[in-house]
């Protein structure tokens, strides 16, 4: 069976089939405290990452999923910004979109979706309250904000310097050589040279910082990034 241009396999329509019946019989009451909100949430969807965070009355979870494998053969292979709205509250909550559902109980949640189930892991245990926007997190830093999306997975550094913020007026706070491999957490929504974005990373040492994604590559092609030479410079 084919649903929103990818393949639903009829034993994962049975799943949601029930999970939908439950929601459709109870109807949604009332979020959580803001203090008890799980998540946010990571989880891995057959080959796919998909990166979840509650709004400030956990109405709706929003994120990213970085398409791989089946995910990225039926789709464009580019990341999609994710928002499932809740649809019932009880023993468990359920939230939902056209394409998959998650469950919670208690602080774990199973995400169900077109290639299977996945277990979830809460990363913490906190609201995102009004840094909350559109799966994306307003933060702050050496008086300026931005905006971050969760973008888990790797990439290869072409060399350059890693900064508190994601721009050049940010203070340096590492250089990297070619060939690094490191960790991305976040992309921004600052652009360099008007084409790039700014990636938050985590470097091999732990260091956390943003650098620039014309200075990174990655060889499974993600978009941001410059991506020549098979990355080797």
């Amino acid at each position: 069976m084919r649903a929103r241009g990818f393949l639903v396999q009829e034993s994962d329509m049975r799943v949601l089939a029930g999970v939908l019946i439950v929601v459709a019989a109870a109807g949604a009451i009332p979020a959580w405290a803001q203090g008890d909100i799980p998540g946010p949430f990571a989880c891995s969807l057959g080959d796919s990452q998909v990166v979840l965070y509650a709004n400030e009355d956990a109405s709706e979870y929003a994120g990213e999923l970085a398409p791989a494998g089946d995910y990225a053969a039926m789709d464009s292979g580019e990341p999609r910004l994710l928002t499932l709205r809740q649809k019932y509250n009880g023993w468990r909550t359920v939230y939902e979109n056209a394409e998959m559902t998650m469950v919670i109980n208690a602080d774990a949640a199973q995400l169900y979706g077109a290639f299977g189930t996945s277990e979830c892991f809460a990363s913490r245990s906190v609201a995102v309250g009004e840094s909350w926007r559109g799966g994306g997190q307003l933060v702050s830093g050496e008086g300026q904000r931005w905006t971050e999306w969760a973008a888990p997975g790797g990439a290869i550094t072409w060399g350059g310097n890693v900064r508190s913020g994601p721009g050049q007026e940010f203070k340096r706070v590492a250089g990297v050589p070619l060939g690094v491999n490191v960790e991305t957490i976040a992309v921004t929504d600052r652009t360099w040279l008007d084409e790039y974005p700014w990636y938050k990373v985590r470097l091999p040492d732990g260091t956390e910082g943003y650098i620039a994604g014309g200075l990174l590559c990655s060889r499974e092609g993600r978009s941001g990034m410059y991506n020549e030479r098979d990355c080797t410079g």
